[in-house]
């Protein structure tokens, strides 16, 4: 059952975000801008320091989730109503407030979800400012030893002594590869910590190839964390 059958009463745009599921995360070189996916048999080469040429492009397309259990991350998608992040998140309770980049609040509701997937979209009460993510058209064309970017929210509400974190950790990058993939997941070493849930992982030219979902936790484990495919968001 397509998942976007679930909020048929939305807009158009919002109903096609999920493929399937059931309703129960020296020089800068030019990169590509996020407004639109790279064109197919672009070059899977990222430029030197493309992090930093390209965050400033995508960090306001991100935004904090926020519920009574707890903080997620999430982008805006398909238009400037629609939110997607994590189930995990969305059920930690309600009600949901989403803080935009810059401070500006909304609250917002589910109107789909994907447990099987561990996704959710929601829809804001007011169009967001921001311009949406693309999705990459085919996750495969972004191979394994790939450089990604996650943003996200990790820790997001620590508070350290005399307010030291302030401005730290909410809307932070962390950068990794596509350390493997299977038919659900993106696998990276990216570090991913509690707060990141939701949020895009991208490739250089500002594709969403994942929404990070979970890690293995372990005291022997160092950066082995997973992200849905977009292809799994995409209808």
């Amino acid at each position: 059952m397509k998942l976007a059958a679930r909020a048929a009463s939305i807009a158009i745009t919002a109903a096609a975000f999920f493929a399937s599921g059931v309703a129960r995360a020296d020089d800068v070189a030019p990169v590509a801008s996020p407004s639109a996916a790279a064109p197919r048999g672009a070059s899977t080469e990222c430029p030197r320091d493309w992090v930093a040429a390209l965050y400033p492009q995508v960090r306001s397309s991100v935004v904090r989730v926020e519920t009574v259990g707890g903080v997620g991350s999430g982008f805006i998608m398909g238009d400037h109503r629609h939110v997607v992040t994590a189930f995990h998140v969305v059920a930690l309770g309600r009600p949901l407030a989403v803080e935009l980049f810059g401070g500006q609040l909304s609250w917002a509701r589910a109107v789909a979800v994907d447990p099987a997937h561990d996704l959710a979209l929601l829809e804001l009460d007011a169009e967001a400012p921001f311009p949406p993510l693309p999705l990459v058209e085919n996750d495969d064309a972004v191979p394994i030893g790939s450089e990604v970017v996650v943003i996200g929210h990790p820790l997001s509400g620590l508070d350290g002594p005399q307010h030291r974190l302030d401005g730290l950790l909410d809307w932070s990058a962390s950068r990794g590869i596509v350390s493997a993939r299977n038919a659900l997941f993106v696998q990276t070493d990216a570090s991913i910590n509690p707060g990141n849930s939701g949020g895009p992982m991208l490739d250089c030219h500002g594709r969403v190839i994942g929404v990070v979902s979970w890690k293995i936790a372990a005291a022997e484990v160092d950066n082995i964390a997973f992200a849905v495919r977009a292809d799994k968001v995409a209808a």
